[in-house]
C-alpha cells in the first residue's frame, strides 16, 4: 500500500520517530541473553551490521561539498572566497552537473521581465562570454537563453573553483 505524504508530514513523522527512538533508548535495555523470535517479514528494508574499520583521512575542511553540479560548484566558491577551507568531491572527472555531462546547456537568468540571477552564474557567464562559449538568445523583456559549449563551461567553472 502506498502512502502519499507531503513533505511537511513525512519531516513531521520522520521528526516524531526519531524522538521516539531516543526516547526508547534511554530505557534499560533487554538483556542479549535473552532469546527472543525472529522479526515478522515486513516491507521495511532489513540491516546489517557493518564491522568497524579504520579508514585513511585524507583531507580535512571547513565545508565540505557534496557534487560538482553549478549548485556546488557555486557553494564552494563561496564557501572558498568566505575564507573557509572547503573541498568539492564530484563523482565525475569534471564539474558542471547535468549542464556539462549530458548537455543540458542552458541556461536563463531572468524572470523574462529582468536579471533575478546573479552572483556566481553571472560570473560564469560573463567568464564563457569573454572566451566565445555561450551565446546569448533572445532579448530582455521576453524570454531569453543563454547556450554554452559544454567543454568550454567545464573549463569555466574549474577556473573559478581554482581561483577561490
Amino acid at each position: 500500500m502506498m502512502f502519499k505524504r507531503n513533505r511537511r508530514q513525512f519531516l513531521m513523522t520522520s521528526g516524531a520517530a526519531l524522538f521516539a527512538g531516543a526516547a526508547a533508548g534511554a530505557e534499560d535495555k533487554p538483556q542479549e541473553s535473552a532469546k527472543t523470535a525472529p522479526p515478522a517479514k515486513s516491507n521495511t528494508p532489513a540491516h546489517i551490521l557493518v564491522p568497524q574499520t579504520k579508514v585513511e583521512v585524507m583531507a580535512e575542511a571547513d565545508v565540505l561539498v557534496c557534487g560538482g553540479g553549478p549548485a556546488g560548484v557555486a557553494a564552494a566558491c563561496a564557501a572558498a572566497r568566505g575564507g573557509a577551507k572547503t573541498v568539492l568531491i564530484e563523482r565525475w572527472p569534471f564539474v558542471g552537473g547535468m549542464g556539462t555531462a549530458a548537455l543540458v546547456n542552458i541556461w536563463h537568468l531572468s524572470d523574462r521581465k529582468k536579471i533575478i540571477i546573479r552572483g556566481l552564474v553571472e560570473e560564469a557567464v560573463q567568464r564563457a562570454e569573454r572566451r566565445g562559449w555561450i551565446r546569448f538568445r533572445g532579448h530582455q523583456g521576453h524570454h531569453e537563453t543563454h547556450d554554452f559549449d559544454p567543454e568550454g563551461m567545464k573549463i569555466v567553472l574549474h577556473e573559478m573553483l581554482e581561483a577561490s
